[in-house]
């Protein structure tokens, strides 16, 4: 008789994976591109997101963080729960907050991030873009979420204007990751 209490009825543990475009191209090589990443609603685009610059800050790549649907404390607290404290790399600057979500529901504004004022002008992003990465060699950004952006602009110009944002921050060595809801 067996008495060993993990038995063949026992489901199997999920591997907890790396995420990421491993599979593809190596983090440390994953650089000027552009990612648009879909998916349904709590299908874990953010947490992937949130890897996608952890991974980044521990390879020495800058992070930022455009935040349209949530504050900037909600992503830090997300991202600790994780396993992917923030907190130095954002006194140091390498890591910022772009915040498109607090000033436009009334919330308080986080002192350390950058505040984007309205999120129907894709432009006023791209300006607020390039004062953050002024700083920053080889950046990774996330938007998140493009569809919140897409929701408040003109569905006729957006794709331009993502097509340029991309242009231009990749140009610039930089990578960039947008976050779309499917179905947007």
């Amino acid at each position: 008789m067996n008495s060993d209490k993990s038995s063949d009825t026992d489901p199997p543990r999920p591997t907890i994976a790396r995420p990421m475009i491993g599979d593809l191209v190596q983090f440390g090589q994953l650089t000027q591109v552009s990612i648009m990443l879909v998916g349904p609603l709590g299908s874990g685009k953010t947490t992937y997101a949130e890897a996608f610059l952890a991974e980044g800050l521990r390879l020495g790549f800058p992070a930022v963080f455009v935040t349209t649907d949530v504050s900037p404390r909600v992503i830090r607290n997300d991202m600790s729960r994780h396993g992917w404290a923030i907190d130095d790399y954002e006194n140091s600057g390498q890591f910022v907050f772009i915040d498109g979500y607090s000033e436009r529901m009334g919330a308080p504004k986080s002192s350390s991030a950058y505040s984007l004022s309205k999120v129907d002008d894709i432009s006023e992003l791209g300006i607020v873009l390039s004062e953050v990465l002024d700083e920053m060699v080889v950046a990774r950004i996330v938007v998140d979420s493009l569809s919140t952006l897409i929701l408040h602009s003109s569905p006729a110009t957006m794709p331009r204007a993502v097509q340029r944002l991309s242009g231009r921050l990749t140009q610039s060595s930089h990578s960039i990751m947008y976050i779309l809801e499917e179905g947007v």
